[in-house]
């Protein structure tokens, strides 16, 4: 969003984002730096509520979640903003991502969010309003043998099978597999049973 001609980067703000959630420090974050007028003013400034109750993470991703027109952010808690670059908390409860991605899942125009963590991905169906509900799935990031988890890089909600809705490619940080979730359409994943080997890091487009 750009207005009166002002755009700044939202690296400062993230971190600022972190530091609220955080309650003792983090060990590795990835921040968005995409260029965004939060404020919408051309201040530059922002101002976000405290969070104590929330835990660490180490990703974020950005985007309307209540629908407001404006842009939010969701890491280890959720962000909503007000719309003058005032942020507050909108819902807690993820306990230290790896991964947070967002998409509309469900196909009911509202962003979803899939959480990777270092055995399995989780997905939240939002509301229309900015809530997310957890859908119960447990999206498990097996190795090649089956038999153990492999911790998550990154996740890239995609359409893999060209029928129209967003599927889930998850990355491993060890290893380098990525694996293929496909979406029926509702939200819900099955296993493929593909796996993409040697990609530490992906780029879908």
């Amino acid at each position: 969003m750009k207005k009166n001609g002002f755009i700044f980067i939202l690296l400062a703000a993230v971190a600022m984002m972190l530091t609220a959630c955080g309650g003792g420090g983090l060990s590795s974050t990835e921040a968005d730096t995409a260029k965004s007028d939060i404020p919408g003013d051309g201040s530059g400034a922002s101002a976000f509520a405290q969070a104590p109750f929330c835990n660490e993470g180490y990703s974020i991703a950005k985007g309307d979640i209540d629908g407001d027109g404006d842009i939010d952010l969701v890491g280890n808690c959720v962000f909503l903003n007000q719309g003058d670059g005032n942020f507050l908390v909108g819902m807690s409860g993820l306990i230290q991502p790896e991964s947070v991605t967002l998409g509309d899942i469900d196909g009911d125009g509202d962003l979803d969010l899939v959480a990777g963590y270092n055995n399995a991905s989780t997905v939240s169906l939002n509301d229309g309003n900015g809530n997310f509900v957890d859908s119960g799935q447990w999206l498990l990031n097996k190795s090649s043998s089956q038999t153990s988890t492999l911790p998550l890089s990154t996740g890239k909600l995609v359409d893999i099978d060209g029928d129209k809705d967003l599927d889930l490619l998850a990355v491993h940080s060890a290893g380098g597999m990525t694996m293929v979730f496909l979406n029926d359409g509702k939200g819900v994943f099955s296993d493929s049973g593909q796996t993409i080997p040697r990609a530490n890091s992906l780029e879908v487009g």
